[in-house]
């Protein structure tokens, strides 16, 4: 087991014992098929960047030693000779920064994170909560609310007043729309999708011809030559692929003109990764990306389950044309029981299952009150690196990698519930200036950077839609 503490090299390890880090992230490997008994850990800081009445820290700790674990491990099945030596260390300030990246990027991006439709409003019986960063998810509440695109956020909270929150939920989702009612943790216990379990992350092989890579040609980038096609948006799902670049796989992020991007995350989201558009809707298209998948090594899924078997690339076609990829799909709450396919967000989910209520009523909060970052999104996102990389360890071919922001939830849940620790934050030490598509910013370091016998680092990005053309680098 990962086992020994070494209190912060600047400041004390006030937080809690090292020992739950290590026996978590021990689980997390082992669940993928793992050796769950690496190298030793030293993890540095104070805990506080991100108070909670969760174990959010640690479970954020718990997943980054994890996947440092994972890619020792990467390394000695292609050349033990080259793989690091000596403990982990990891860095409490650098994984809370890692897990808030997205608000931490400094850029002059004209855009904000949210829409002003996006958040909670008093109902009838309670609270709702709205997500609209999507324009097609504004025009839906839009539509149930019968308001037009430019009523204020005020019109909406007096049109909201007027439902009950489960019908306008029901309304809102028949109509193409995101949202959730606000429940606490004994109502979503009660929940018909409650009783869904499902692994933390999960993965299986598949008995298939051997993969193109085989492993990097420079020990220091570990992932060196690794192709993946990043399907993805928003936060989850190119955090996965973020992680992978940053060990030097050539991450192909697909997207399309008419399909809507977060404008202000894409500073952040698209580091390490160049950025083609291949419209799916195109016969042509179509031809080109399947020929992307039979040259790819993995491929990410972040869209709702059915987007991209809509255009004929779901699970199985993908297998026929590449057997040996590793498929990595992400949902909002599962592939199985009453919600599967149901459209859903880090923060949607949070309400819809009582993580916002409880916060809200230990910090004593007037309004509704959410985890101080988006651990679902970047805890899921991190997970499907690891199970990815487990992939590549325990097998040569075909692999599936799946998780949810639902399972996420519910093993944060599970760890149980704490004492918001004292707020104690030191954001900067951890943050990095580039030139860019975008002009200057200022992002967070690769949330591996503290393993020093590696070259942990983006070598290209971040990249504005459509500027790459769809075709790997020349090796």
């Amino acid at each position: 087991m990962l086992c020994r503490s070494a209190p912060g090299r600047n400041t004390p390890d006030m937080g809690s014992d090292t020992d739950l880090v290590s026996s978590l992230a021990d689980s997390l490997l082992t669940t993928t098929g793992l050796d769950g008994t690496p190298d030793d850990l030293e993890l540095h800081g104070a805990i506080g960047a991100l108070p909670s009445s969760f174990r959010v820290e640690d479970g954020a700790a718990a997943h980054v030693v994890a996947l440092h674990g994972a890619v020792r491990q990467l390394c000695e099945r292609i050349d033990a000779t080259a793989c690091p030596t000596g403990p982990i260390v990891a860095d409490r300030q650098l994984i809370a920064d890692a897990f808030r990246s997205e608000r931490l990027c400094v850029h002059t991006v004209e855009a904000s994170l949210w829409d002003d439709w996006s958040g909670h409003f008093t109902t009838a019986d309670g609270h709702v909560q709205f997500h609209t960063n999507f324009a097609h998810h504004r025009r839906a509440i839009g539509a149930v609310l019968e308001l037009e695109l430019d009523a204020s956020r005020d019109d909406v909270a007096a049109a909201t007043a007027e439902w009950a929150g489960d019908d306008l939920d029901s309304a809102v989702t028949e109509a193409g729309g995101i949202s959730a009612v606000l429940r606490s943790l004994d109502e979503w216990s009660m929940h018909e999708h409650a009783g869904e379990q499902q692994n933390v992350v999960g993965v299986e092989s598949f008995d298939t011809a051997r993969r193109r890579w085989t492993g990097s040609m420079d020990s220091r980038r570990p992932l060196g030559g690794l192709r993946v096609v990043d399907c993805t948006r928003i936060i989850a799902g190119p955090v996965a692929a973020r992680v992978l670049a940053s060990l030097g796989a050539d991450v192909l992020r697909i997207g399309a003109g008419h399909l809507p991007v977060v404008d202000a995350a894409l500073p952040d989201t698209t580091l390490g990764k160049r950025f083609g558009h291949l419209d799916l809707r195109d016969a042509e298209a179509r031809r080109r990306f399947a020929d992307l998948i039979a040259t790819a090594d993995v491929i990410i899924d972040g869209y709702r389950p059915g987007a991209l078997a809509s255009h004929e690339f779901g699970r199985d076609e993908i297998r026929s044309f590449n057997p040996s990829i590793v498929h990595v799909d992400l949902s909002a709450f599962g592939m199985t029981g009453p919600w599967a396919g149901r459209r859903g967000f880090d923060s949607i989910t949070q309400t819809a299952t009582g993580i916002v209520d409880a916060e809200t009523q230990v910090f004593g909060a007037a309004s509704p009150r959410p985890l101080p970052c988006q651990f679902l999104d970047h805890g899921a996102g991190h997970l499907l690196a690891l199970g990815t990389i487990a992939a590549l360890t325990t097998s040569d071919g075909g692999a599936a990698v799946t998780t949810s922001l639902l399972a996420v939830r519910n093993w944060l849940v599970g760890l149980g519930r704490i004492e918001p620790p004292p707020a104690s934050d030191l954001t900067g030490r951890w943050l990095d200036t580039r030139d860019s598509a975008f002009g200057p910013i200022t992002h967070v370091k690769p949330v591996l950077a503290t393993e020093q016998q590696w070259d942990v680092r983006w070598d290209v990005g971040p990249s504005r839609p459509g500027s790459d053309a769809p075709v790997w680098r020349q090796n």
